[in-house]
């Protein structure tokens, strides 16, 4: 039951708190008076989309907030506990909207996701508006409603949960056979690719190494020239370097013998010798080894043309010649064995499809049997609501769409989707001897607020819902069906808290609580403000709702008869 709702910087609603008891509560007031706001609020709460749009002018964020009590045994009690929630206050909700829309959830004082809101108060209140008279003309709502109403739910989430499986491995499916029918074209490709890396026989780094190797063939001349006349300074002419160090070498050595404090630096003019022979013979070697090297640079720059035609086919380095070999060779693989792969996805799709088949024939059944006690049920309310004679049915046929989303039973020429084979159609006949018509095409706005109640009603008696708010239950209606209406709230009010905004005096004469929402103007600002009404504002405001804003002895005498007769 909802006990405590409070409104802070919402709208035009400054700050609102209001308190709720059980039974039957009315809200009412003049057209613009924030009377709606108080439904979005809740709605708010129950886990709508929240936007910085419903933020109050000049106010940097709006506050919604409920307390609600819940009964000890109740599934969100345990969903609560499960949750980590604190359940010793009931459920509190506060959600927070910022202008810079960094909105948030607190539930028992602990911050939460807009998922955990929705999933504890899923079946914590239901509210029926504007939005419900839409959904009753939209003939895609209707399934839902039977099934809601016929605790058909679970079956339908089976469905969904293994039709959402299975759609991906249709298309899976698809995408192979497409794959398998060109398969040999493929397959011819990614050989010719294979075979072309491979007979390439290509090394790591290879392209480095002949492009180093092809710059000293095409300098083979100036490199013979340079090493040749070092060669010749450091060994093979007169006076060179190694005559030289010969020379120094045998006067150090008569220096040794008179003062072998030289010895250690003869040694190291040893050493050079050593090396600049060493570093000749090394040059004779290479230049020796400098032939022409024409043929060779041919070969070099043929190898190095391949390799950049693959460098600029597979990818710019060789890294990714090799990378695109490695893809090639796996796919050839992966092709090889698609018959393999579209077998094993076929059998899964068949014991898939015979699941959903059993599954679908099984809720198609159950929705036409339930279907019917539903029409039946919906008649008989419509009957307590002034509207005699009035026939009622839920028209069910076979779903056929071509979307490739979709998929032929092999049973049936049905078409299968996530929520069965079936759609439905809400017919009605408002009066006697009238054709049944769908309700869109014929319902006026009295008869679709009849419809919409009486759903509400056969759902009261079928969830555990413990509030039920209606907003525009008295669209289209008014003399004796108001005063049936509001019976009929009145009988429900026994075992469901109710909550009720309404113009008409014929439904708040029925009222628990009765209260009054009104605009007032403070400080050049608009706020609206709520009054609970004791015996005597209550007749002032059902004479209001009698006569407008003239308040004549006559309708308050008129609105004290109707509150003494209800």
């Amino acid at each position: 039951m909802l006990s405590q709702l409070s409104i802070k910087n919402f709208a035009i609603i400054d700050d609102l708190t209001i308190n709720f008891n059980n039974g039957l509560t009315i809200l009412s007031g003049e057209t613009g008076a924030g009377k709606s706001i108080i439904i979005n609020a809740l709605n708010l709460l129950l886990g709508s989309r929240a936007s910085s749009k419903l933020i109050r002018t000049d106010a940097e964020y709006a506050e919604v907030s409920a307390v609600f009590e819940i009964c000890s045994k109740s599934k969100i009690i345990k969903e609560m506990k499960n949750s980590g929630f604190n359940t010793n206050e009931g459920l509190i909700i506060t959600r927070i909207i910022s202008l810079n829309k960094k909105h948030r959830i607190f539930i028992c004082g602990r911050p939460a996701t807009t998922q955990t809101l929705s999933n504890l108060t899923n079946n914590l209140a239901s509210i029926s508006g504007q939005h419900a008279h839409q959904k009753l003309l939209n003939n895609s709502y209707h399934l839902d409603i039977i099934d809601q109403l016929s605790n058909l739910l679970p079956l339908r989430e089976n469905i969904y949960t293994l039709y959402h499986k299975t759609v991906p491995l249709i298309k899976k499916l698809k995408k192979l056979k497409s794959a398998n029918a060109e398969k040999n074209a493929r397959l011819e490709f990614l050989e010719f690719k294979k075979n072309e890396t491979l007979q390439a026989d290509i090394q790591d780094d290879e392209d480095t190494f002949l492009e180093k190797k092809l710059l000293k063939f095409k300098n083979s001349k100036s490199l013979f020239n340079v090493t040749f006349k070092s060669f010749k300074t450091l060994y093979d002419s007169s006076g060179s370097i190694s005559e030289k160090t010969e020379e120094i070498i045998k006067e150090m050595n008569k220096a040794c013998q008179i003062d072998n404090n030289l010895t250690p630096i003869t040694d190291a003019i040893k050493t050079i010798s050593y090396a600049v022979y060493d570093s000749a013979e090394a040059l004779r070697s290479y230049f020796q080894s400098l032939d022409n090297h024409e043929t060779k640079i041919d070969e070099i720059e043929d190898r190095l043309s391949i390799l950049n035609r693959l460098k600029r086919k597979y990818g710019g380095n060789i890294d990714s010649i090799n990378n695109h070999l490695k893809s090639a060779v796996n796919e050839i693989l992966s092709i090889t064995n698609l018959s393999d792969k579209i077998s094993n996805i076929q059998l899964k799709i068949d014991k898939n499809k015979k699941e959903l088949s059993d599954f679908a024939e099984k809720l198609s059944k159950k929705r036409k049997i339930a279907s019917k006690k539903i029409a039946e049920k919906i008649e008989a309310e419509l009957e307590s609501l002034s509207m005699p004679g009035a026939k009622f049915s839920a028209e069910i046929t076979p779903l056929f769409n071509k979307d490739d989303t979709y998929f032929t039973l092999d049973s049936k020429k049905v078409t299968i989707s996530e929520t069965g084979i079936d759609k439905i159609c809400f017919m009605i006949s408002a009066n006697t001897g009238e054709t049944m018509k769908p309700i869109a095409d014929t319902a006026s706005g009295g008869e679709l607020s009849r419809i919409v109640l009486a759903l509400k009603i056969i759902l009261a008696a079928t969830e555990s819902f413990e509030t039920i708010i209606f907003d525009e239950v008295d669209a289209g209606i008014g003399g004796k069906v108001a005063e049936t209406i509001g019976k009929k709230l009145k009988s429900l009010s026994l075992s469901h808290q109710i909550i009720c905004i309404t113009h008409l005096p014929q439904i708040a004469k029925y009222a628990n609580d009765h209260f009054n929402i009104f605009k007032n103007i403070s400080d050049g600002r608009t706020k609206t403000q709520i009054n609970l009404l004791n015996k005597e504002s209550k007749i002032k405001e059902i004479a209001r709702m009698l006569a407008g804003s003239s308040i004549t002895d006559t309708s308050l005498q008129h609105a004290k008869e109707m509150i003494k007769n209800r």
